[in-house]
């Protein structure tokens, strides 16, 4: 059984995450990688940009909890670093051979995506 205040709690540390990664800790980086100009409108968050996140995370943590639920922690943050490993990186590799994004970029979105689930996992394996 899924434990809801979980999914909720890891999807509310991936936002809080987010706005680090890609704020203080690599948003200069972020930014120069992906062509984004520092301007007034890539200043403001905009709050429905926000909830989309939100609720993406909540789905991605809901199927994360169905798979780890009951598993004991470690065996979750390796089944999530698994599941992690192929879809996530697998996936994204797209952007760079497809998109020619930069390598540098992937990089640093799979990162924060390994950060992301690990962290989300341990929440979701520790409350439920």
């Amino acid at each position: 059984m899924i434990n809801v205040l979980a999914v909720i709690v890891a999807a509310i540390l991936s936002m809080i995450i987010g706005m680090i990664w890609y704020g203080p800790l690599f948003g200069k980086k972020w930014m120069t990688l992906s062509g984004i100009k520092m301007d007034k409108k890539n200043m403001k968050m905009p709050i429905m940009n926000m909830v989309i996140q939100l609720v993406a995370s909540i789905v991605m943590f809901s199927v994360l909890a169905y798979f780890i639920s009951g598993m004991p922690l470690m065996p979750a943050l390796v089944a999530t670093i698994v599941i992690w490993f192929g879809f996530s990186v697998a996936t994204s590799v797209g952007s760079v051979i497809w998109e020619n994004k930069p390598l540098e970029l992937y990089i640093l979105n799979i990162a924060h995506n390994f950060v992301v689930f690990l962290v989300g996992a341990g929440a979701i394996a520790m409350m439920g």
